[in-house]
């Protein structure tokens, strides 16, 4: 591959998937998902990223599931998946 396939800055190739990875525990996830489902006035959002220590970008990504890495994104469904369960 040729160096202009890939980007000067970071020096990814132009087609692998890019976005960080998650640096949340499990018990995080679950608490993002859990207060979004308890509609909340969205004020409340801010105070909760705040007390867990992430941005509220990364909060709307997990509740919207715009989250970039395949491996996240399977994390996310499976804590989903666990309190989906647990409330039926």
């Amino acid at each position: 591959m040729i160096d202009t396939d890939r980007c000067p800055v970071c020096g990814k190739c132009y087609h692998t998937g890019g976005g960080r990875s998650l640096n949340l525990t499990d018990d995080q996830i679950l608490g993002i998902l859990t207060h979004c489902r308890a509609e909340l006035p969205k004020h409340t959002i801010k105070h909760f990223c705040e007390e867990i220590g992430i941005s509220t970008y990364t909060y709307r990504s997990i509740v919207r599931m715009t989250l970039k890495q395949p491996h996240d994104i399977a994390r996310v469904l499976e804590i989903k998946a666990k309190l989906d369960a647990e409330r039926k």
